[in-house]
């Protein structure tokens, strides 16, 4: 490999030496992937112009978070506690503990809310 020829000069260099190689060696990474990345949207931009395609009808999708992502889901099951608290779950994620004794089939038959 590639590094076989470095390697006698890394053995001999402090760990602080090597952490400061390391360092060197991630920024050259991530500059030499930006450029790379740049050179790829041109070089797209540039055939998509060629063939009079707008380079975002070949991306698809819309970017970035989802349209549902952060809203309120509502809850699919309601239970109210012999002391008068009300319970919610929406169905998603951890199932609440004062749910946890019930099965699918119980919850849905004793606590779905039906709309």
């Amino acid at each position: 490999m590639i590094y076989d020829r470095y390697l006698n000069e890394f053995s001999s260099l402090s760990s602080t030496q090597l952490n400061d190689v390391r360092r060197a060696l991630d920024d050259a990474f991530e500059s030499r992937k930006k450029q790379e990345i740049q050179a790829l949207r041109d070089e797209f931009g540039k055939k998509a112009n060629e063939l009079g395609i707008d380079i975002k009808d070949l991306v698809g999708g819309r970017g970035g978070a989802s349209r549902r992502a952060g809203k309120k889901v509502d809850p699919k099951y309601r239970m109210v506690a012999p002391d008068g608290t009300v319970h919610e779950w929406s169905g998603r994620g951890m199932k609440p503990k004062v749910f946890a004794p019930y099965t699918k089939e119980e919850m849905n038959a004793r606590f779905a809310i039906r709309s």
